[in-house]
């Protein structure tokens, strides 16, 4: 509410009922305009902003009690909203998962070969494993973990395919990691 919104009025004095208007008038006829502007604005922070978990679970109730049409539309179209949200994360994480098929492919190659890399593991932990179970392996892993990271974070431009194919060559051709 703004100051120009004010507005005040007397009903009762002199011990009698009275309707008195005090608010000066303006000669100015009122604006609309950031009036709309406000109640958007209003609407917009209780119903989307400020939209709780009771207020879904309210309209679902309200919209299953009074309108059972309405609320088969409604979920028809939440189904046809959330297919194409899950194609399109789909498709992200397909992206993404294709982005480190190199590293994928020397993790499977290490498994091959008997040692298993942890899946929830970063690469110096892999580092790690590699150095204390297969030490002949530790440092072309490190060489090409040297050159795989800044690859795979954007910073160097370097063909990663021919790196990878040397490194799975190494660990084919390496000696099998000793059994404890």
């Amino acid at each position: 509410m703004r100051a120009r919104d004010a507005h005040a009025w007397v009903e009762y004095f002199d011990g009698v009922w009275h309707t008195l208007d005090a608010t000066a008038q303006s000669g100015l006829t009122p604006r609309r305009g950031p009036g709309l502007l406000d109640a958007l604005r209003f609407k917009w922070i209780r119903w989307v902003i400020q939209y709780s978990l009771d207020d879904q679970i309210n309209l679902a109730l309200y919209m299953n009690v009074h309108t059972p049409q309405i609320s088969r539309y409604v979920l028809v179209a939440g189904a046809a909203l959330l297919v194409p949200g899950t194609l399109v994360a789909g498709v992200v994480l397909l992206a993404r998962r294709r982005r480190r098929p190199e590293y994928a492919r020397v993790v499977r190659a290490f498994a091959h070969r008997g040692l298993r890399l942890g899946d929830g593991d970063d690469h110096e932990e892999h580092l790690r494993q590699v150095q204390e179970q297969w030490p002949q392996m530790a440092p072309p892993f490190e060489a090409y973990l040297d050159h795989y990271l800044p690859w795979r974070f954007g910073q160097t431009p370097v063909s990663m395919r021919s790196e990878t194919e040397d490194l799975l060559k190494r660990i084919r051709d390496a000696s099998p990691p000793e059994t404890p």
